[in-house]
């Protein structure tokens, strides 16, 4: 269980975010990984001739592969965003997905490969920042005196004005 410092003053002027960076770098390697996928998937469909035989089939798998991986990765930045309480098990995935893209195009030409890496490990290396609590300032403490009414110095012992015993 984390204390929160006590401090006094106004609120903090900002709050403290999503990990913004982890989630837009896990979006772009993901639209990359997408455009290799689809590179695959239209270099196997649309060039037979280039794709002879059983190598043809592969290169299908591994387009639809790279399609699905990408967009995977597409929708976990957008989670990783929106649903930042959960950033570790998302940036497992991240991680993950970003490793087994690297079947299709290299990963999205080996930039989507590497901007899903990092954006996955950003979200798991990402801490919520815990912002000290704010306390309004405490009003002075005053010290009245019961005989003659007037106010007093809080350490005083004796009325300076009446002479009358404190307790």
């Amino acid at each position: 269980m984390q204390y929160a410092a006590r401090a006094y003053g106004p609120p903090p002027p900002s709050s403290v975010g999503p990990p913004t960076a982890a989630a837009v770098l896990s979006i772009v390697g993901g639209a990359l990984v997408l455009l290799g996928g689809f590179s695959e998937l239209a270099e196997a469909v649309y060039a037979p001739t280039l794709t002879l035989g059983l190598f043809g089939g592969t290169l299908l798998v591994y387009g639809v592969v790279g399609i699905l991986l990408g967009a995977g990765l597409v929708v976990l930045g957008i989670l990783v965003q929106t649903h930042s309480s959960h950033h570790v098990v998302l940036g497992t995935l991240i991680v993950v997905f970003s490793v087994l893209s690297l079947v299709s195009y290299g990963g999205g030409f080996l930039i989507g490969f590497v901007l899903g890496l990092v954006g996955g490990i950003l979200a798991l290396a990402w801490r919520p920042l815990t912002a000290p609590v704010y306390y309004p300032t405490p009003p002075p403490i005053l010290r009245v005196c019961p005989r003659c009414g007037r106010v007093l110095d809080p350490t005083a012992r004796f009325c300076p004005h009446c002479g009358n015993a404190l307790s």
